[in-house]
């Protein structure tokens, strides 16, 4: 693996750390990047538009096939498969937010608000 140092900083060329890695540690690795927020934007600007914002895509079968060829293949249909059921889940969780922030403001209304006053707000 070529590793150096430059100005007082560590090189390590990407691909050259990836190809030494097993294939358990680069799966940990690939886990960890999976879960960064700018890989992910990355990776769904291709999925809904085609390309990164820097104009970057990873390969895409161009005809329509019965099975994905390539990740963003995969990636695109299981979107489409799957995007009733993400709306649905989406929708669950910022109604559940806004009941706990409707909630919330209740108690805290509840706390300020002169005793023998019961009017709804």
């Amino acid at each position: 693996m070529n590793v150096r140092i430059e100005q007082g900083s560590l090189k390590i060329d990407i691909q050259d750390l990836l190809d030494n890695l097993s294939e358990e540690h680069r799966l940990q690795f690939i886990e960890y990047l999976a879960c960064q927020d700018a890989v992910i934007k990355h990776v769904m600007d291709q999925i809904l538009d085609g390309w990164t914002e820097n104009a970057c895509c990873g390969p895409l079968l161009c005809t329509a096939s019965p099975e994905p060829r390539f990740g963003l293949d995969w990636a695109k249909r299981e979107v489409a498969r799957r995007a009733g059921e993400v709306a649905a889940e989406e929708i669950r969780r910022l109604e559940k937010a806004l009941a706990q922030s409707e909630k919330d403001l209740r108690d805290v209304y509840d706390k300020l608000r002169p005793r023998g006053y019961d009017s709804e707000l």
